[in-house]
């Protein structure tokens, strides 16, 4: 069965799902469910999810996705799901900055009849769509953004590959600045010239390479930056990171995380913020908060943040290793000493340990080792005035022993000081 363990759900329960919490309970056949942002609490005690987990849904016989996720930041992987019946896919991403999820493998059906406005200023979204049937839609309008695509040249190819083997005529699509390159240049003229089809896109390219990374400061794997260092990411070509239509923006970032715990320290959105700059190839980050002293951090952007000029886009990073790099130490060590300051009744044959919250180099940044240790100590008998007492001192990562050669004196005061 495709719908086994899974809950099977119709248009309404899509629809209060979106609303969340705020939706009021809905009874199916005597049985109550309730909601919360698009996932569904059934009466089995599951929460069932609209993106991919282990408690999915059942969407084969839902017939409408009219606005389901538009004006929201979803960005689940719903690729699963079954349209083979759905009939409107209108302004189901409408205005949505962050939708940009694998759909080559929905069942897009002759059933549908719109896909008016389904990306419409969804201009994260960049996918291939030549596996959907759209040969009985006759509403197209603004499917693809009235005023931006960032469908890919790979990936506008192979939908108008896939569209022309379904010689359905007479349509009128708009996609923008979308450009094809010759690729997809005989599937285009097919629909122009064979099936009487009204294509509007940005023309031909035969650019296909995505922009990359060329280089960084700090560069990956580096040590000792500097606190109030900023961020620079050198790209092989120029970049755009672009506001949609409507005041809407991409949902893209640059985070700034902590490699001990994966925390993010600052998270840098890439449209209207004062610490993010762009200038051709170039990009700036300018922290709002000093990065801590001697800490380890990684940088993550998200996918598809940058495109090139005919929306080529950039891969981004989601590993801890592409690009990290450790702040320089610039907070002094503490020492605890034992016997502790101004303690008595300290037995006479004790050593005496200094030990440090991390590890300790000489000041010259040279190795602290038994041999030269010795000349960093001085230990006296009552104060710093007093006669020299002998010993012999070791060190072992962040503790320093010191080991008088002769038992202390009774009811003595010790002098103790490190240089």
């Amino acid at each position: 069965m495709p719908c086994s363990g899974m809950l099977i759900v119709n248009n309404a329960m899509l629809s209060r799902a979106k609303t969340g919490a705020s939706s009021p309970t809905y009874t199916v056949n005597g049985s109550d469910f309730t909601f919360d942002s698009y996932a569904i609490n059934a009466p089995d005690g599951h929460t069932y999810t609209f993106a991919d987990s282990d408690k999915n849904i059942y969407t084969g016989q839902v017939t409408s996705l009219l606005s389901l996720f538009a004006g929201q930041s979803f960005n689940g992987d719903i690729g699963y799901w079954d349209v083979a019946n759905v009939t409107t896919f209108r302004s189901t991403f409408q205005f949505n900055g962050a939708f940009n999820q694998d759909l080559s493998s929905w069942n897009v059906s002759n059933k549908a009849t719109s896909i008016r406005g389904i990306f419409n200023h969804a201009g994260a979204v960049n996918q291939d769509m030549s596996g959907w049937d759209i040969s009985s839609v006759i509403d197209f309008f603004a499917a693809f953004g009235s005023d931006y695509s960032s469908l890919s040249p790979t990936n506008y190819d192979k939908t108008l590959i896939g569209w022309a083997s379904l010689g359905a005529t007479g349509k009128s699509v708009t996609f923008n600045d979308a450009r094809y390159t010759s690729a997809g240049a005989a599937a285009r003229a097919t629909l122009v010239d064979n099936y009487g089809w009204t294509i509007i896109d940005g023309g031909t390219t035969e650019d296909v390479t995505p922009p990359v990374l060329d280089n960084s400061s700090p560069q990956n794997n580096a040590v000792n930056i500097a606190l109030d260092s900023n961020i620079t990411l050198n790209f092989s070509e120029n970049i755009s990171a672009e506001v949609l239509a409507g005041g809407q923006t991409h949902d893209n970032t640059i985070k700034i995380v902590k490699s001990a715990d994966a925390s993010i320290f600052e998270t840098i959105y890439l449209v209207d913020d004062s610490r993010f700059s762009l200038n051709g190839s170039t990009v700036t980050l300018d922290p709002t908060s000093i990065l801590e002293s001697n800490t380890d951090y990684y940088i993550l952007i998200s996918p598809q943040a940058f495109i090139d000029s005919v929306h080529n886009p950039y891969a981004g990073i989601t590993s801890s290793t592409v690009l990290s790099f450790s702040t320089t130490d610039t907070s002094p060590p503490t020492i605890t000493f034992s016997p502790l300051d101004e303690e008595t009744s300290v037995a006479v044959n004790s050593d005496i340990t200094l030990t440090f919250n991390e590890a300790i180099r000489n000041a010259d940044d040279s190795e602290l080792t038994d041999d030269n240790v010795d000349g960093l100590i001085t230990l006296k008998a009552n104060d710093v005035n007093g006669d020299d007492i002998l010993f012999d001192a070791t060190i072992d990562g962040s503790v320093i022993s010191i080991d008088p050669d002769d038992d202390l004196g009774s009811s003595q005061v010790i002098y103790v000081a490190i240089d």
